[in-house]
């Protein structure tokens, strides 16, 4: 194992309190002007939102919905002004204590947007979507949770 990995799962560990759980996208948050005028660029919708850092962070799955043994890409939207970085993507199922065999890729795509490609989801239940991101005032992570058929 590389140390990428083992960083990426040092700060989900240690930042407990910076984590936020995913939620459908399917309208803005009250109050929640940036994701309401945030959208990929495509048009296409967002799978989900997430808070970091109270910044609104929008997901999608490619393909979706997400399918064992399939390769996956997410891509994630920063719908604030001043977007973190993005550090590291991992998927992990939590009953099982194993996370996939394989390493996504990470790949910028224009300011606050990216794209991690090369995830495979090995077998069927519950799995954590993790994503770890970094800026001025150090480390956050968000997370997300989907059962895959």
């Amino acid at each position: 194992m590389t140390w990428r990995p083992l960083v990426l799962l040092l700060l989900l560990s240690l930042l407990p309190w910076t984590v936020a759980g995913g939620q459908a996208a399917q309208g803005p948050v009250p109050g929640d002007d940036a994701a309401a005028a945030c959208g990929f660029g495509d048009g296409g919708p967002a799978t989900g939102r997430l808070m970091l850092g109270g910044r609104p962070l929008l997901y999608r799955f490619d393909p979706a919905p997400p399918m064992v043994g399939r390769p996956l890409a997410i891509d994630l939207l920063s719908c604030a002004s001043d977007p973190p970085d993005l550090v590291g993507v991992d998927a992990v199922m939590p009953a099982h204590r194993h996370g996939m065999n394989y390493r996504p890729q990470l790949h910028p795509v224009g300011p606050g947007a990216w794209r991690a490609e090369g995830l495979l989801l090995h077998m069927p239940g519950s799995w954590r979507f993790d994503f770890g991101f970094r800026d001025a005032s150090g480390a956050m992570a968000a997370q997300t949770l989907l059962t895959v058929r």
